[in-house]
């Protein structure tokens, strides 16, 4: 069992409760809700509240090793705020997609010729929990120099395409799709649960089912072994792409980071 598996009663429920699925819908233009609505009244306030709210244990120890890695010398005080937003982005230089965890990795390698971080390692987890925090509040920019105009780069829209196909595409044992949960049946209720959208302002986020902190990477791993199906490595390209056309499928939506989560 690898370090992200949990039992599958989540997908086992949506099969036995015999839902119809209706036919895919573009949720870019439908209203996103967050997966905080979603939320126990007690969990929301948890969420809300900085001094009980379990991920920011790792924001104090992303800005303790923040400075100890000597990040400072480049990003001092306050300069973080709006940077989390911007992510996933294209590398100019690669053509490749990075998130916000293969920037810091690229930066510890390239500025402070340090090794680079395990993807879901501690030290990763609250640098990028850290920096998420900085941008509380704010909405996603996609890192696109098309600002407002809304139109993308080419090569921007064809990664994000990706990551749609990715979101739309059945897998697994039981032959789901991510929009079969969070598309066409979210807000519907299963055992005393309610299916969300699927969101991920909110992360790097801590739930309750895992009983930590996580990255988005581990929520596709999590959905992935839900449904029966071999997770990719985290930190690759496929799913930063999934990454991307989540983070625009929510864009209205603000940063939560560290939310609560179930």
């Amino acid at each position: 069992m690898s370090w992200c598996a949990v039992p599958r009663r989540a997908v086992f429920c949506l099969l036995a409760a015999g839902l119809s699925f209706i036919p895919f819908q573009d949720t870019r233009a439908a209203e996103a809700i967050s997966g905080f609505d979603f939320l126990s009244q007690q969990n929301q306030e948890l969420q809300q509240d900085n001094f009980a709210n379990p991920g920011y244990l790792w924001v104090e120890a992303g800005a303790a090793r923040f400075a100890e890695d000597g990040c400072t010398d480049c990003h001092p005080q306050g300069s973080m705020r709006g940077v989390a937003v911007k992510f996933p982005r294209l590398d100019t230089a690669t053509g490749l997609l990075e998130n916000l965890e293969t920037q810091i990795n690229q930066c510890r390698t390239e500025q402070t010729k340090r090794k680079v971080y395990g993807y879901e390692s501690q030290a990763l987890l609250s640098l990028t929990t850290y920096i998420s925090a900085q941008s509380a509040g704010l909405r996603w920019s996609l890192g696109s120099p098309a600002g407002s105009s809304g139109i993308l780069p080419v090569a921007l829209k064809t990664a994000m395409d990706r990551g749609e196909a990715y979101f739309r595409e059945r897998r697994g044992q039981q032959n789901l799709s991510c929009a079969h949960c969070h598309e066409q049946n979210a807000g519907q209720r299963l055992r005393g649960e309610i299916i969300s959208q699927g969101q991920i302002n909110g992360y790097p986020a801590y739930r309750h089912v895992w009983g930590t902190l996580g990255s988005t990477h581990r929520l596709f791993a999590w959905c992935n072994e839900a449904v029966g199906a071999e997770p990719l490595m985290p930190g690759n390209q496929t799913w930063i792409e999934l990454e991307l056309y989540l983070r625009y499928r929510g864009q209205a939506l603000k940063n939560e980071s560290p939310a609560v989560r179930r």
